[in-house]
């Protein structure tokens, strides 16, 4: 189960997760436990991208997406922390999960499922064709 990865390697970032035992940690991991609110957030975002993508060809969200607006929102925010990424970003701080910037896994995964990072250039090509 992917998630499960993801849980196992968010436990270890908690400030908590040294007051639990392994068994204690491999328990709640066998439940899907979910050890970061903004890694799990992140994943269903994707997740439902991934659908969209499946349904409309595209990642071209609107951000005003009328069936789901966070989606169109969260869309934006990857631009903008992707431009931030690539721009140094700004600092990340300790127990923030929620950064200003995209990790390089969360690129590969975007990329992996044609995410459009500048939309205005997507756009331009579009229209030569």
């Amino acid at each position: 189960n992917n998630n499960n990865n993801n849980n196992n390697n968010n436990n270890k970032q908690s400030p908590y997760h040294r007051l639990l035992t392994d068994e204690k940690i491999a328990q709640l991991n066998s439940i899907d436990f979910v050890w970061s609110i903004y890694e799990y957030s992140w994943n269903v975002r994707y997740h439902e991208l991934k659908a969209y993508v499946s349904q409309h060809g595209n990642a071209l969200v609107p951000s005003d997406y009328p069936a789901n607006e966070s989606l169109g929102q969260w869309v934006l925010s990857q631009r903008r922390n992707y431009k931030r990424s690539a721009s140094g970003g700004y600092k990340q701080y300790k127990y923030k999960e929620n950064t200003t910037t995209l990790s390089k896994e969360r690129i590969a995964k975007l990329n992996d499922i044609g995410f459009v990072w500048d939309v205005h250039e997507a756009q331009w090509f579009e229209r030569l064709e």
